[in-house]
């Protein structure tokens, strides 16, 4: 371990939601075209994976990159920044609603909560099970 983790500041999270609606926009543009094709009602549940042992760094960012997407996705931290993580370990989830058709889903026009910010995060997001969220 390198030391104790270091929370954000708010001009830090502030200056982070603003990347993330530009990045929304810039993705998602007229809707989450994926989510759209999903039912109204879907929900889904995706896990933040590592690929190789790291140290997490980051993690208390997801929840302020979740909010972007209208305050529906439920973001559970698994592991803590500063923390040693092994390949394959979960370092977070995200769940929340997935499907589009409607029913005023935030990622935009026809999309879902999730899959809109699964989609506009670049993570190494895997779908599947609830991962504890």
């Amino acid at each position: 371990m390198f030391g104790a983790a270091m929370e954000p500041t708010r001009t830090e999270i502030e200056a982070l939601r603003t990347l993330v609606l530009l990045a929304k926009a810039e993705d998602l543009g007229d809707g989450d075209v994926t989510s759209a094709l999903l039912p109204g009602q879907a929900q889904g549940a995706g896990r933040f994976v590592a690929r190789e042992p790291i140290v997490l760094s980051g993690g208390a960012l997801l929840e302020a990159i979740a909010s972007a997407y209208g305050g529906a996705i439920h973001t559970e931290c698994l592991a803590a920044d500063g923390q040693d993580v092994d390949a394959g370990d979960a370092v977070a989830c995200w769940a929340g609603p997935g499907g589009g058709g409607g029913g005023g889903a935030p990622a935009g026009p026809g999309g879902g909560a999730l899959g809109g910010a699964a989609m506009g995060s670049g993570s190494d997001i895997v779908g599947g099970g609830v991962c504890g969220c």
